[in-house]
C-alpha cells in the first residue's frame, strides 16, 4: 500500500512484457479511501513487437578461379524481417586466409524493421591455389551470422628443361636440331607471344 500525506506525491509504473504479437489493452485500477472516488481507473494499451530477425541472402559466396593480383566481387543483402531496429556491432573476416578477402558497404548500423542493406565482398589472392575464409557480422540480440567464402588463385608458371642448349657440330650445309621442352606448371592457362634467337654471333 502507499500512504500520502497532504501534498504529496508518487509515481508508480506500469510495465508491459508481450509474449505475442499485436494490441494488448487493460486497465489501472487504483483504489483508494477517497470518499468521492473510492476508485480510480485509467486505461492503458501497449504493442508487441516481433524482434529483430537478420538475415544473410548467402551463406556460401565461391568466386571460382581467380588471377593471383587480380580481383573480384561479390554483392550479398542483409535484411531485417523482425517488428524491431537491429543493430549490427561488428562486421570481419576471419580464418586463415582471411587477406585473401575484403568487404565493404555495410557498417555498424542499426537496421530498421524491413531494411535491407547490401554490402561486397572482395577477392584478391595473391598466391595460386584455394582460399577460404568466413565473413561473420555480428548483431545485438542474435548473434553471429555468417558465409563460408572461398576462391582459387590462378596463375601460369613456365617452366623450360634446359638452362643452356648446346648443339653438336654440324657441318655446312646440314642442319642439326635439339628440342627445348616449355611446361606450364602453374594452374592457369600460358600465353607463349614470341620465340625468337637473340645475341646470335
Amino acid at each position: 500500500s502507499i500512504n500520502l500525506t497532504t501534498g504529496e506525491s508518487t509515481t508508480i509504473g506500469v510495465s508491459f512484457a508481450p509474449d505475442s504479437q499485436g494490441s494488448a489493452s487493460g486497465e489501472v485500477e487504483i483504489d483508494t479511501n477517497d470518499p468521492n472516488t473510492e476508485t480510480f481507473t485509467r486505461d492503458v494499451s501497449g504493442s508487441g513487437l516481433a524482434p529483430p530477425e537478420v538475415s544473410l541472402n548467402q551463406t556460401t559466396v565461391e568466386f571460382d578461379t581467380v588471377a593471383v593480383e587480380s580481383t573480384d566481387t561479390a554483392t550479398l543483402s542483409i535484411e531485417n524481417d523482425g517488428g524491431v531496429s537491429a543493430n549490427i556491432t561488428s562486421i570481419q573476416i576471419a580464418g586463415a586466409d582471411a587477406t585473401a578477402f575484403d568487404v565493404r558497404g555495410l557498417g555498424t548500423v542499426s537496421l530498421a524493421s524491413g531494411a535491407e542493406e547490401s554490402l561486397t565482398v572482395e577477392a584478391a589472392p595473391t598466391v595460386t591455389g584455394s582460399a577460404t575464409a568466413t565473413l561473420e557480422i555480428t548483431t545485438e540480440t542474435q548473434g553471429t551470422l555468417t558465409a563460408t567464402l572461398g576462391v582459387t588463385g590462378t596463375e601460369p608458371d613456365i617452366e623450360v628443361s634446359t638452362q643452356t642448349l648446346t648443339i653438336d657440330r654440324t657441318r655446312l650445309g646440314a642442319t642439326t636440331t635439339e628440342e627445348i621442352q616449355i611446361t606450364n606448371t602453374g594452374n592457369a592457362p600460358l600465353n607463349v607471344s614470341e620465340i625468337q634467337l637473340v645475341n646470335v654471333n
